[in-house]
């Protein structure tokens, strides 16, 4: 059973009060945790928060994607084939009217994340090769969240180039599920063991 941790802001850095050790960073399996509650929990009728959480989503589906070449070097290829869709990401998710998000982007090395973020990867340590399962199963699970709540964000958008921008959003999730499930067996295989 896995637990949710809050993630630390970039200068924050968390104290045992007793001992006065740093706390360790969240894993990349936290950071999935986290995104998919957030995914889960998100309204689709308010559409602004839907893309929001989307694009955030996106990002720590990125993230984990680099940190888990950290410890896979075969999920390489993987999380370049990953790559192009978060950054075509950008393209569909950007132009909705309703994206509150005002986050500078770095689109062609850490899509969707934002510029304030230093070494996003870093931050999220390395994963176990025991984890490396997990992870890959995690990026799976966030993406069919961000499919299912997307394609409900879309039925509900008001504004036609929000409802495109979801719809597209939707379809790219559901792509990149299928890129970290599909790892070395063929395309469109299914999403679920």
């Amino acid at each position: 059973m896995s637990t949710t941790v809050k993630l630390p802001a970039p200068d924050d850095v968390a104290e045992q009060p007793a001992t006065g050790i740093a706390a360790p960073p969240p894993t990349a399996l936290d950071l999935l945790t986290e995104h998919v509650e957030r995914v889960r929990a998100t309204d689709v009728t308010d559409t602004a928060t839907a893309l929001l959480v989307a694009w955030r989503a996106f990002g720590a589906a990125g993230i984990c994607g680099t940190v888990l070449t950290g410890t896979d070097p075969g999920s390489a290829r993987t999380a370049d084939r990953a790559q192009r869709i978060h950054v075509d990401t950008t393209w569909y998710l950007a132009p909705a009217p309703s994206l509150p998000c005002t986050d500078a982007v770095i689109v062609p090395v850490n899509a969707l994340v934002p510029d304030q973020t230093d070494d996003p990867a870093g931050r999220h340590g390395e994963v176990a090769p025991s984890d490396v399962d997990q992870v890959r199963l995690g990026i799976v699970a966030l993406a069919e969240e961000i499919t299912t709540m997307l394609s409900g964000a879309a039925e509900a958008a008001v504004d036609t180039a929000d409802r495109c921008a979801c719809e597209s959003g939707a379809r790219a999730a559901l792509d990149l599920a299928r890129c970290w499930y599909a790892d070395g067996t063929a395309p469109g295989a299914p999403l679920t063991p």
